[in-house]
């Protein structure tokens, strides 16, 4: 894979770095953390509103959170972030 420079000091970093070693800005791969708490959010109001959680309803949140996951990963497969 390639090098990565960060946008803060511009230091060359390897690819599966997990801190920039020039200013210590943190490396942040694939799926923000908040968007599986919204997925998760939107999978348990999906459920509890399709039926009051019955077997439709469960059925309906391991469908939306499956699938979500799924997307999320897919639109954010190649996301690297930086932040200090």
């Amino acid at each position: 894979m390639s090098d990565l420079v960060c946008p803060h000091c511009h230091t060359e970093l390897l690819h599966n770095a997990n801190t920039c070693s020039g200013c210590q800005a943190e490396v942040e791969y694939g799926v923000p953390s908040s968007a599986f708490i919204l997925l998760l959010i939107a999978a348990i109001f999906t459920g509890v509103a399709t039926r009051n959680m019955t077997l439709g309803g469960w059925v309906a949140l391991t469908t939306v959170l499956v699938g979500g996951s799924v997307v999320l990963n897919m639109l954010f497969a190649n996301r690297i972030a930086f932040k200090r």
